[in-house]
C-alpha cells in the first residue's frame, strides 16, 4: 500500500536508528535482526513504501548520507526502481551500504529530541589487557565510556549476575576530546575499563535471571530514554 504522508514517527525512527552508529540498509526490513544490533530498539512496522520513501525524503532533505564499507558516499536508487523488490543481503540495493546522520540531519535530531548527554553513555567487552588473562580466555576487558562519572558508576553497579566484575581492577582514564558517536563529540569524557569473568551462559539457559527491581535498574541504563522520542 503506498504511504498517504510521512509523518514525524516515520522521520524520528530512521534518525533515532543511526544516531549512534550506521544502519545497513537490508536491516530495515528485518526488525528483529535490528533489535539485535541496537539495543532496546522498537519494532517500525513499516510497509517496504514506508521505508523507501523515507529514506528518499530523509535523503533528498539531507538528513541523511548513504555510503558504502570504504566511506565512499553512494546515490540512493530511485524508489519507483525499488519497490517490489526484496531488500536483503543479495540486493544490489543494499550489500554493503550504510545510511548515517548528515551533519544537518544530527543538528535537526538534536533539535526534535532534544537528548540529554549527561545519560548517555556506551560500552562493549573485547580482549584483556593481561596477557595471562587473555590466554586463558576466562577473563574480559569492559569498557564503558561517558561524559559523566555518575552514569559510569551507575553501570558498574549491575548485579554480578548480569556482569561479574572484578573488585579493584577498574582503570578511569580521561579522555580529551571524547567521541560520544560518530557525529557528536564532546570536550571532556571519562572511560574505564574493568576486569570481568567469562559467563558460563549455557548455565543460565532458560533461567530466569532478572528481578521486577534489576530489569527496571537495567533497562534505566540500557535504553534509549536520554533523549525524546514518539516510540519511547
Amino acid at each position: 500500500m503506498r504511504i498517504k504522508r510521512i509523518t514525524k514517527r516515520h522521520i524520528q525512527w530512521f534518525l533515532d536508528a543511526a544516531v549512534q552508529d550506521y544502519v545497513p540498509l537490508f536491516l530495515l526490513e528485518q526488525p528483529n535482526q535490528l533489535e539485535g544490533e541496537v539495543v532496546n530498539f522498537p519494532r517500525h512496522n513499516f510497509s517496504e513504501d514506508e521505508i523507501l520513501r523515507t529514506l528518499e525524503f530523509l535523503f533528498q532533505k539531507g538528513y541523511i548520507e548513504v555510503v558504502d564499507h570504504d566511506e565512499q558516499p553512494q546515490d540512493l536508487p530511485a524508489v519507483e526502481a525499488m519497490l517490489g523488490r526484496n531488500l536483503s543481503p543479495e540486493n544490489m540495493f543494499s550489500l554493503g551500504k550504510y545510511y548515517k546522520l548528515s551533519p544537518l540531519g544530527a543538528q535537526y535530531w538534536e533539535e526534535i529530541a532534544k537528548p540529554d548527554w549527561s545519560k548517555f553513555h556506551t560500552h562493549l567487552q573485547g580482549v584483556h589487557h593481561n596477557r595471562e588473562l587473555r590466554a586463558s580466555r576466562s577473563h574480559i576487558a569492559w569498557v564503558i565510556e561517558s561524559v559523566s562519572p555518575s552514569v559510569i558508576e551507575q553501570v558498574m553497579k549491575l548485579p554480578p549476575l548480569l556482569r561479574p566484575m572484578l573488585p579493584g581492577t577498574d582503570r578511569w582514564q580521561e579522555l580529551r576530546p571524547w567521541r560520544a558517536t560518530y557525529w557528536k563529540t564532546f570536550p571532556l569524557g571519562y572511560k574505564v575499563t574493568i576486569s570481568c569473568v567469562m559467563l558460563d551462559e549455557s548455565r543460565h539457559r532458560g533461567e530466569k535471571l532478572l528481578t521486577r527491581e534489576v530489569k527496571k535498574q537495567f533497562d534505566d541504563l540500557y535504553s534509549r530514554r536520554w533523549y525524546r522520542s514518539p516510540w519511547h
